[in-house]
């Protein structure tokens, strides 16, 4: 049930993002198309299929996002890796244009320059879109929100390997819940939680919309309270190991992680 959920969250996300895209591309190639035809750089044989171009565009522009990890929800980019992904999107659509559609329809004049032009504007509103989704969960696009159980060392393991904004990019770590049975604290930066005993774990889970509950105690036994997840899954919220998380998170196997059993 949990890998269902999961996947549903992953696949409404990226499917989010590339209509966004579509819709985005669409309305700047309508608007480059006004201007172009206005100048005299279309034939007016095309005139009665002014959306054809505008719309091939935007979904050929889909394909390529979709072919340099745009809509990989676990791309843990910088910021300018992410523009530079979106460039070299622009680019294989610009080439694939300039090969195929231009060459097969020549009646079809469109200067290359503002072609391209029309696709640097295109690729920047797209990063920008892009990067307010990330920062400010715009366009229903929100993170899943995350809580840990543990802040011992096998807890750590996540500040460690996940301690960047872009490996946090799809979930936000609201903070760790602190076990008597851990080993020494070894959280830098990190949230602690203080709810008090561990029954007031569902309650706590409702009252801040929590999505997800990580398990990452040192020691196992005696040390969870395994009737209030029993019941924070029963009411919807994804609970897994924390192998699980770092995997599904990072694409990324924590080894030293694995219980010798």
């Amino acid at each position: 049930m949990k890998k269902v959920f999961h996947q549903k969250t992953i696949n409404h996300r990226s499917n989010t993002l590339m209509v966004l895209d579509v819709l985005m591309a669409t309305m700047l190639g309508m608007v480059a198309f006004f201007v172009v035809s206005k100048n005299s750089l279309t034939m007016p044989v095309y005139d009665h299929a002014w959306w054809l171009m505008p719309l091939s565009t935007a979904l050929l522009l889909n394909i390529t996002n979709l072919s340099v990890g745009l809509y990989d929800v676990k791309l843990r980019d910088s910021n300018i890796g992410l523009y530079r992904r979106c460039l070299v999107s622009g680019a294989m659509t610009f080439c694939i244009f300039e090969i195929l559609v231009f060459n097969a329809f020549q009646k079809l004049e469109i200067a290359p320059i503002a072609f391209a032009l029309f696709l640097l504007a295109t690729v920047s509103v797209i990063f920008i879109s892009r990067f307010m989704a990330n920062t400010f969960e715009m366009f229903g696009i929100t993170k899943k929100r995350v809580i840990v159980i543990g802040s011992g060392e096998r807890a750590s393991i996540i500040e460690k390997r996940m301690r960047r904004e872009a490996d946090r990019r799809g979930f936000k770590l609201v903070g760790f819940i602190k076990l008597n049975t851990d080993k020494e604290d070894q959280l830098r930066n990190e949230n602690i939680l203080e709810i008090g005993s561990l029954d007031n774990l569902q309650a706590y889970v409702a009252e801040n919309r929590i999505d997800e509950i990580v398990i990452a105690p040192d020691e196992r036994r005696g040390s969870l309270p395994l009737e209030s997840l029993f019941d924070c899954k029963m009411t919807g919220v994804v609970v897994k190991d924390i192998l699980d998380f770092i995997e599904e998170e990072t694409g990324q196997v924590a080894v030293n992680l694995i219980y010798p059993s």
